[in-house]
This record gives C-alpha cells, structure tokens and sequence, in this order.
C-alpha cells in the first residue's frame, strides 16, 4: 500500500505550496507562523522542530526557511485538514513533514495509517533530506503506519493537537518511533493556496494523501 500510494508521488515530489492570496485577488493577510516539533528513534533519531510562516518565492514554490502550516479542504462530501511544515538542513534540501486527517473538529482523535479506508483515519509522512525544487532525489521517506493524532483546539484561525506513532520507510524495512509530537498552525482556507489547477491548490504529495481518505 505505501508504495503504491507514495512511489509514484515521490518520484514527482515537486512540492509548489505557493503564495498568501489567492488567483482572484482574495484575501492577502500575511499567514502567520506555525510550529511543529517531535522526537524520533529507530532507523533515525533525533528531534524536530520548526518554526515560521510561509512565503512565496518569485517563480513559484516556497521559501526554503523554516515554516508550519495547515490548510482546510472542502471536497464534496469530506471535509478534511492537510499539514506541511519544513526545516532546511542545506540550502537546497530540508526535512518535511506532511499529515492529511478528518476535520471532525475538536478532541477528534485520528488513527494513523498506511491504509486509511475506514472513518476517522489520518495519513502522515515524514521526508528526510528532500528538494523540493527536484522531481527526483535522494530523500528518504517515512510513513507513518501506526499511531494517533489528536485535535487539541481549534480556535481563532488556528489549529493545535498531538501526534505518535511508528513510521516505515517504502520498503517496510527501516522503522522510527515517533513521539511527544505538537503542532500549533494557522488553518488557512484551500482558496489562500493559488495553484494552476484551482481544484489542488496544494502540494502533490498533500493532494494524494488527502484524496486517499476515507470518504466520510
């Protein structure tokens, strides 16, 4: 399952989370920053932790400095919320962290998953070492295929919650443990991420994951 869901996405992981208004010259507020820190053991270890809004770069695509945030989809019959944060380890490739969950609103909690074809499952990705300007690279990807993730509070434009679990490379082989994860982000509506495509204003790797959700 994960590497018929992620191999070919990952493959084209060109990551083009763009700008703070949308196409139609809507909403222009700065989107405020966001933070997502874990710890992790396994394969890999270490910690996590980043800060910071997004911004656009000129021609497309993000900045590559540390940012956070969540983004709310209304897709026709399921609502759901899609999280991206990265944290730059050189000056062309970071770390980057991806989620896609159900928006049942506060104290939800959400089973993490390879295979989310039941209610109430999330998805997340962990990607080590990536370019998000490359349709090809080195990185190392990790799916989370057990734990939980939980929506601590939704409230003036923002999102918090935990997250756990154990995350698997592609190939089932390499494990890591992830643990004592927070976020604390700006839940911006979909229409704020101009895209080409109006329906996918996101990240393809955020699209694919959000479009394997259980309809609810």
């Amino acid at each position: 399952m994960k590497t018929g869901l992620l191999a070919a996405t990952l493959a084209a992981a060109t990551v083009v989370l763009v700008g703070c208004k949308d196409s139609t010259g809507g909403d222009n507020t700065p989107i405020a920053a966001g933070s997502l820190a874990f710890s992790y053991t396994g394969a890999r270890s270490g910690t996590y932790s980043t800060s910071g809004a997004v911004a656009e770069r000129s021609g497309g695509g993000f900045v590559k400095q540390q940012f956070a945030t969540a983004v709310k989809f209304n897709d026709p019959g399921q609502s759901s919320i899609g999280v991206i944060s990265y944290f730059p380890v050189s000056t062309s490739t970071g770390d980057e962290v991806i989620f896609a969950f159900p928006s049942s609103g506060v104290g939800q909690t959400s089973v993490l998953t390879d295979n989310c074809n039941t209610a109430g499952c999330a998805l997340g990705l962990i990607v080590f070492d990536t370019n998000p300007d490359l349709q090809e690279d080195s990185s190392e990807p990790f799916f989370l295929t057990t734990g939980t993730l939980q929506v601590s509070a939704i409230s003036g434009g923002r999102i918090t919650g935990t997250f756990s679990g154990t995350a698997e490379d592609l190939a089932g082989v390499q494990t890591i443990t992830v643990t004592n994860g927070t976020f604390d982000l700006p839940l911006i509506d979909q229409s704020r991420f101009p895209s080409l495509d109006r329906s996918a204003p996101t990240t393809p790797i955020l699209q694919r994951l959000r479009g394997s959700l259980a309809p609810r």
